[in-house]
């Protein structure tokens, strides 16, 4: 009996050291436990492969999977970031913008579309347009012009705008022909003795319109209050001209050429007296900018023609420089305040060519075979 017990002691001891040299189960073991919250064991402590301690590798748990993905940022994968949320690296014709880059539009082969294969936004380079050759025009001005002029000689009332059509320059437009007017400075003038009493306060509209005629769709418009000490009243030789709210004496003699009239006067041409002798005060001359740029949207305007036209609001000097009567009648209009609307002065005039108001115009298009430099970018507009 002692023998016995002491056998089935000794039997149930060597249990228990069994028992207790058994290793419990572990990620890494070969196999996998479920009971553990394994769905694989592969048995390597490998994080590159299809199992990830113990769990089936996925986008997002950290680890790149060697064939599989690019990246793994873990929970910073995100698309914009360097790594996206499919665990691509960024690239340029992914179509997501990613860092570093400035546009992605999945690489569509058109560099015509605002985005170029690079995933840069396409370059915007800017040419000069000018309505007419800037020297030339404030040697020959025929007469400094105000809103208080213009409705004298049309008893007309509030606004009063002048436009012309200018013709783009077609080598400067992309294929597409998209393009827009970048800034559009205007001549304006005051007499020499009273640039140091002007103050500010005198407003001028410019509006801009895709296409010939005014009356035909909504353009773009821009208002500005004049600071005289903004604008570099010494850049632009002095000029003389006729003051457009002085009426010209219905006795005045006839000319030929400036030298035919006293020393302060200049030979002009008169729509109803012909050539008369005027005086034509010393003018100080300044180009005042209005910026389109930030108004116009890049690419917004698609037209071999366009307009510019000024709405004068207040009558307080300054006031706009015209040229000599040199450019084409039809391709000027008025709007006389009368109720009349846009009036083309081909259509009322009697003469073929008319005076226009002196303006220069930078038009802005798309050039994607040119690397635009600091130079061809269009100024900041002004806060």
């Amino acid at each position: 009996m002692l023998a016995l017990a002491l056998s089935g002691s000794l039997v149930g001891c060597e249990d228990e050291v069994l028992r207790s040299k058994i290793t419990p189960p572990y990620c890494g073991d070969g196999n996998v436990d479920k009971d553990e919250g394994e769905s694989c064991d592969d048995g390597n402590s490998r994080n590159n492969d299809a199992c990830v301690d113990c769990r089936e590798a996925t986008c997002g748990d950290g680890y790149v999977h060697e064939g599989e993905e690019e990246c793994d940022e873990g929970d910073d994968n995100a698309d914009g970031s360097p790594c996206s949320s499919q665990c691509t690296g960024a690239i340029c014709g992914d179509g997501v913008v990613q860092t570093g880059e400035e546009c992605d539009d999945g690489a569509n082969g058109n560099n015509e579309d605002g985005c170029d294969d690079d995933c840069k936004e396409a370059q915007v380079c800017y040419m000069e347009e000018v309505v007419e050759d800037v020297r030339q025009a404030t040697s020959s001005l025929s007469v400094i012009r105000s809103a208080k002029s213009i409705r004298r000689r049309k008893s007309g009332s509030k606004p009063v705008m002048d436009a012309v059509v200018v013709a783009t320059k077609s080598s400067a437009l992309d294929d597409n022909g998209k393009w827009r007017v970048g800034t559009v400075s205007v001549l304006i003038g005051v007499k020499k003795e009273e640039l140091s009493a002007l103050k500010s306060g005198a407003k001028l509209t410019v509006m801009v319109w895709d296409g010939d005629d005014p009356t035909d769709g909504d353009g773009w418009e821009l208002s500005q209050t004049l600071d005289p000490d903004e604008l570099d009243w010494d850049a632009i030789e002095e000029s003389k001209a006729v003051d457009d709210d002085v009426d010209i004496a219905i006795g005045g003699y006839g000319c030929k050429s400036d030298g035919d009239c006293e020393a302060n006067e200049t030979c002009i041409k008169h729509k109803t007296l012909g050539e008369v002798c005027a005086e034509a005060p010393t003018w100080k001359l300044a180009f005042w900018e209005f910026h389109f740029d930030q108004e116009i949207p890049e690419g917004g305007m698609s037209g071999k023609k366009f307009m510019v036209g000024l709405r004068w609001e207040t009558d307080e000097r300054p006031s706009v420089a015209y040229s000599d009567a040199s450019m084409p009648c039809n391709g000027n209009w008025s709007d006389y305040g009368q109720g009349d609307g846009w009036v083309s002065n081909g259509k009322t005039s009697d003469k073929d060519e008319c005076s226009w108001p002196v303006l220069r115009i930078s038009s802005a298009a798309k050039d994607p075979e040119k690397v635009c430099t600091d130079a061809d970018k269009a100024p900041a507009k002004d806060e």
